[in-house]
């Protein structure tokens, strides 16, 4: 069989099979055993052709089989003239496999001279005793040639084409181009001619990262390749300094250069330099510094060469360039390219722009400016000086003369577009801030390298101004004070005062001048202030000549006068108080701040303390109400203080005052004097009212404790009970704070509390609530009390219904005097339902009263109301268990789905003759029939309802919800979750009636609805009047018309029958919820009244009463 799919080297199984027509068969099973030889390449794929050039030529073939061959094989040609392996020139090896339960057997055949004659078939075949698996291999012999070194500059250009040539005897179909990383594309194959065929390729983008073997293979049209390898190096060389392809740097600097070649397999680099102007020439050796090998962070992977060129002058600039080589063994003719160009442009060591001299005015900022070129941009962090008079400006802006700081500036640095600007400004320069000014550069270029240093030519600065300002000025109220100008400068000067606070001009001002040498005058102002009413600033102006006045600082004359001075002095009854008054203790500069020009800026003065007697002033040492007096300095303010206890009413309005005097001081710009303060009037502290928040006062209510206190600042208030913190069970603050506002003296505390248990259970005549005024320490505290009654609140007592239920409500009533009442509410009577109160003496009512005073309900709870229904209907049921006594049936219509039942019923016992008698009215019917069992009946006190008075037969239960027996075909149709007592074979009788008059009495409607006295039963044999027709005796089953036949039928049968009745009460009331209909049904349910028949019965009362149940 050709194309078999077969699983090497076993598929057994093969079955032939021969039937015959006369039912035998003969078969037989046989195993097929596949051995396949072939050549493989490398990867053990299976190849029918190879193409070789002229040479060795090694070939493999292998057979996959079930067992290793006895030998192997090898011929050529069609006519498969034997190889023969004579190990010289030709050779062969084997080995194999075993791959599961197969084996792979190889054998390598090596044919060192292999010409193009003996191109054509080769035959490999493996020797097995049952056949020979063979097979066969077309070699042809073709070359490849190709330039095998191709060279790329990719600065230059990334683009090459990479050509080959085949010669062989077949033609190329086409021609594949391999990249290093195994990428394969389709090159553009030429023609077939005289043997040879071009292919090629153009590669674009290369780079050194394409470096490596490409491959050239033409695909003949026999399937067959043959190829050749071309080797390619792509290079570029980069030149830079820090990243940069251009610089501009000062003379004296170094320029390094870097060269970079992005591939490691590159030989020597060169340096070249074009001067401005000039050509390309070789760097000269001894003109730059190799500093490759000191060089860090160099990349391995690449070609690196980085020199040092110093920076001479204008002959250093051009352009600088760096060529590569390469050459390898696969690349013997060295290839050389050159990196792009490097520009390099230098500067002179100068300023380009120099600080300019000029004539300054004193206390007027000056600037000035340098402008140096930047050649290193970010990469050396220039360092910037300002010189005056040859000394170094320092860091903070200051120069120094005999120790003392005579210059102040401020520098600043920009740089922009190559240059750097510093800017110095000399500070509200003084006369000493005259001299020669420079400005200098100066870039740290790091080991080796030196530094570059740039110096301006000096700006010289002449100044005319102040040589003494005014300077501030403290002078106690009403005294004398004096201010100076002092200005310099080449002429006299016309000096003016001015009131800072409008400019306005002074003209108590003299002028006086004198000659100070080297043709320098010195003019003098001097302002007389006769008496010192405010605190105020001043300042001079002085004008030279015709040019612009120069202002001075504005120095203040500040007044020393009694700070916040004190009008009351407050105390309560039996406590001190405290007398005080604050003055200014420190020497000002202005109207805040404290002279800092001078080391001792105290002012301190000699303070006294005197009372009023009458209209006349005493020292305090005479009276001794006065204690500990004293006197203390924080700051700038001197706070002096004197004491009065024990204080008593008679002290009210007593008047104290304090007298301060000051010493003059002129080295220190102070004029003294002497002050008296106003006087200061003691008061006393009181509590003048204590109130709370009219209302009912019950508990629960949110009311306000207020508190009114005279004091001269705010006291902490406090409400509390007999010194303690407020009953919280009482007055329940529930976070609140006390609240304090104010008018002038008068202070007033307020607490929101909300009332808890009420006062009045605690005392009858309430309790007093303490307001406490604590005045501070050693102050004392006030008080005063509010009594406060609190009641209970009714409405927040709840008062409950005894049994409560749907039917009954409440309604209670504010009476408007702290009482409530509440009252039971029922809902009205109907022609079916009435309802009742029930009330339980000193327990229940239908009324109870609440008081405010006791918090109680009188009785403590509501009486309920009771629901009677009236009771319109019934049902009575008799339950015959049968068990299968009667071989006949009874009150069935329809016998199907009964089983082995006789059939259906017929005669006196079918389902319509069965409820004829029930329902009979007839007046002849003395026997059966409700009419003659049932109370009601007989009296005439109800009627019959004829719907639902039925008989029914089969798998009878007790139905849970109603306790009534329901029947059914099969026990199945009888869910035991919803019936309980489940028989076989019972007869169940339902007597229905409606009473005449509905009764709300439950005793009189069991009496109507059920047995009259003396009746055992409703009876449906032996009646009185005939409910069938006589029919054939082939037309029937046996039928009884007595009660006695009907227990003869019974009585043969082994198991006894149990009649069983009870009685069920059904009240209609449309209006009541189910919740309502659930609790009358289980009110009306009772028990049923049981009797055994035992008449024609066995008598097995113990198992007839275990059946029996109540409702």
């Amino acid at each position: 069989s050709s194309g078999i799919n077969a699983e090497w080297p076993l598929r057994p199984g093969y079955e032939c099979k021969i039937d015959f027509g006369d039912g035998d068969t003969l078969k037989d099973t046989i195993d097929l055993v596949i051995r396949l030889a072939t050549f493989i390449d490398s990867n053990e794929k299976a190849i029918s052709n190879v193409i070789t050039e002229e040479g060795t030529l090694i070939v493999d073939c292998m057979v996959h089989a079930d067992s290793i061959p006895t030998s192997v094989l090898w011929y050529k040609g069609a006519g498969k003239t034997p190889i023969v392996i004579n190990n010289s020139d030709v050779f062969e090896s084997t080995k194999s496999i075993q791959v599961d339960s197969t084996f792979k057997y190889y054998s390598k055949l090596t044919y060192k001279t292999f010409v193009s004659a003996d191109q054509g078939d080769f035959i490999c075949e493996f020797v097995y005793a049952e056949n020979r698996p063979t097979a066969t291999l077309g070699v042809s012999v073709a070359s490849v040639e190709a330039d095998s070194c191709v060279f790329v500059d990719y600065l230059t250009t990334g683009d090459k084409t990479l050509e080959c040539t085949y010669k062989g005897t077949n033609a190329a179909s086409k021609v594949e181009f391999t990249a290093p990383d195994g990428t394969k594309v389709d090159g553009k194959l030429g023609e077939f001619t005289s043997g040879s065929q071009k292919g090629s390729h153009d590669y674009t983008g290369l780079t050194e990262t394409n470096d490596g073997n490409y491959k050239c293979t033409f695909v003949l049209s026999n399937g067959g390749t043959i190829s050749k390898d071309i080797v390619l190096a792509a290079r570029k060389a980069l030149i830079s300094s820090g990243g940069e392809n251009s610089k501009e740097l000062i003379a004296g600097t170094k320029l390094t250069l870097t060269c970079t070649v992005e591939a490691s397999l590159s030989n020597n680099l060169e340096w070249y330099h074009k001067a401005n102007g000039g050509e390309l020439k070789a760097l000269d050796k001894k003109l730059y510094k190799d500093v490759t090998r000191t060089t860090t962070g160099l990349n391995e992977n690449h070609k690196i060469a980085v020199i040092e060129v110093p920076v001479v002058d204008a002959s250093s600039a051009g352009d600088y360039k760096c060529m590569g080589t390469y050459q390898s063994g696969i690349c013997p003719t060295q290839k050389t390219f050159y990196s792009g160009g490097f520009s390099l442009s230098v500067i002179e060591a100068k300023p380009k722009t120099q600080p300019k001299s000029a004539t300054i005015i004193t206390g007027v900022d000056h600037v000035l400016s340098c402008v140096f070129p930047d050649p290193f941009g970010d990469t050396y962090t220039p360092r910037i000086s300002w010189f005056f008079d040859g000394q170094a400006i320092l860091s903070n802006g200051k120069a120094y003369k005999n120790n003392e700081a005579i210059l102040e500036t401020d520098t600043v640095e920009t740089k922009n577009n190559n240059e750097i600007t510093t800017t110095l400004t000399i500070k509200k320069p003084s006369l000493d801030a005259a001299g020669e000014y420079k400005c200098m550069v100066k870039w740290v270029l790091g080991a080796g390298q030196g530094n570059i240093v740039m110096t301006s030519d000096a700006a010289a600065i002449s100044i005319e101004g102040f040589v003494t300002q005014p300077i501030p000025t403290n002078a106690v109220k009403g005294a004398a004070a004096t201010l100076s100008c002092v200005v310099s400068g080449g002429t006299e000067a016309t000096i003016k005062f001015y009131k800072s606070l409008d400019n306005s001009e002074v003209s108590t001002v003299t002028v006086t001048s004198k000659d100070v040498g080297n043709s320098v005058k010195e003019t003098t102002g001097q302002l007389a202030i006769s008496k010192v009413e405010a605190t105020g600033g001043y300042y001079c102006k002085a004008t030279f000549g015709e040019k612009t006045p120069i202002q001075s600082d504005t120095a203040y004359v500040y007044m020393f006068d009694f700070l916040e001075p004190q009008s009351n002095a407050w105390g309560a009854l039996g406590y001190s108080t405290q007398f005080q008054c604050k003055s200014q203790s420190s020497l000002m500069k202005d109207a805040s701040n404290v002279r800092d020009d001078i080391k001792n800026t105290n002012a301190i003065a000699t303070v006294t303390w005197q009372y009023k007697d009458g209209d006349t002033w005493k020292d305090v040492s005479e009276n001794a109400l006065f204690k500990g007096a004293s006197s203390a300095t924080f700051g700038t303010v001197q706070t002096s203080k004197i004491r009065a206890a024990p204080l008593v009413e008679a002290n009210e309005g007593l008047e104290v005052r304090c007298v301060a005097v000051w010493t003059s001081d002129e080295d220190r710009q102070f004029y003294g004097g002497t002050l008296e303060s106003a006087s200061i009037i003691l008061q006393l502290s009181y509590v003048k009212e204590v109130s709370i928040s009219e209302g009912d006062h019950l508990s629960g209510d949110k009311v306000t404790f207020s508190c009114v206190a005279m004091a001269n600042t705010a006291p902490v208030f406090s409400f509390n009970t007999f010194g303690r913190n407020l009953d919280n069970s009482k007055f329940k603050t529930n976070g609140n704070k006390v609240a304090v506002t104010n008018t002038g003296d008068e202070y007033k505390a307020t607490l929101v509390v909300t009332l808890g248990t009420p006062t009045i259970a605690v005392s009858k005549s309430g309790i007093d609530v303490f307001c406490l005024a604590d005045l501070g320490v050693g102050q004392g505290s006030i008080k005063k009390s509010v009594n406060v009654k609190s009641y209970f609140n009714c409405a927040a007592i709840d008062i409950t219904i005894q049994g409560k239920n749907d039917e009954t409500t409440k309604e209670v009533k504010n009476n408007n005097d702290g009482t409530y009442t509440a009252n039971t509410v029922c809902p009205a009577d109907t022609s079916s339902i009435k309802y009742a109160i029930i009330e339980a003496a000193g327990v229940t009512g239908k009324t109870s009263t609440c008081s405010k005073e006791t918090g109680q309900w009188n009785p403590p709870r509501l009486a309920s109301c009771s629901k009677q229904s009236s009771i319109d209907s019934g049902v009575y049921q008799d339950v015959y268990f049968l068990e299968g006594r009667l071989k006949f049936s009874v009150c069935v219509s329809d016998p199907a789905g009964f089983g082995d039942f006789p059939g259906a019923s017929t005669g006196g016992f079918s389902t319509s003759a069965m409820n004829s008698k029930l329902r009979t009215t007839s007046s002849s019917e003395t026997v059966c029939g409700a009419k003659n069992a049932i109370k009601c009946l007989i009296d005439n006190t109800c009627t019959i309802d004829t719907e639902k008075t039925t008989c029914s037969y089969g798998w009878c239960g007790k139905k849970k919800s109603t306790g009534l027996f329901e029947c059914a075909k099969t026990e199945a149709d009888l869910s035991t979750e919803l019936f309980s007592n489940i028989k076989q074979y019972a007869l169940v009788i339902n007597i229905a009636v409606n009473f005449n008059e509905p009764t709300f009495s439950i005793s009189e409607a069991q009496q109507m609805q059920s047995l009259s006295p003396g009746k055992k039963k409703v009876s449906f044999t032996s009646c009185s009047d005939t409910y069938t027709r006589r029919r054939k005796r082939s037309d029937m089953l046996l039928e009884y018309e007595s009660e006695e036949s009907f227990h003869e039928a019974t009585a043969n049968h082994t198991e006894k029958v149990t009649e069983s009745s009870k009685f069920s009460l059904m009240a209609i009331a449309a209006a009541l919820t189910m919740a309502v209909m659930v609790i009358f049904v289980a009110a009306m349910i009772f028990r049923s009244k049981r009797r055994s028949r035992t008449e024609s019965l066995d008598s097995e009362e113990d198992q007839q009463s275990s059946e029996e149940e109540h409702l």
